[in-house]
């Protein structure tokens, strides 16, 4: 395990979090709702990263891998 996300090499933290741009990742529809620009997304990921997850979201993204069921709109 890493201490940090962006220690992580096969993250999407750099992208998401450092605005680098990856050709094989491309911004998922929430990702795109934290803000209508990419400085306020960028920002708004960090805030997430750093604060972390509520425990709904965190269960609800765990059920959602557990019975293989997309996150999608």
């Amino acid at each position: 395990m890493v201490q940090k996300a962006e220690e992580y090499p096969y993250s999407s933290f750099a992208c998401n979090a450092q605005g680098i741009d990856y050709d094989l990742i491309k911004p998922h529809f929430l990702y795109l709702e934290l803000g209508n620009h990419q400085t306020q997304r960028l920002e708004n990921y960090q805030a997430i990263i750093q604060n972390g997850l509520t425990i709904k979201t965190t269960n609800f993204i765990r059920d959602s891998s557990n019975k293989s069921i997309t996150l999608t709109p």
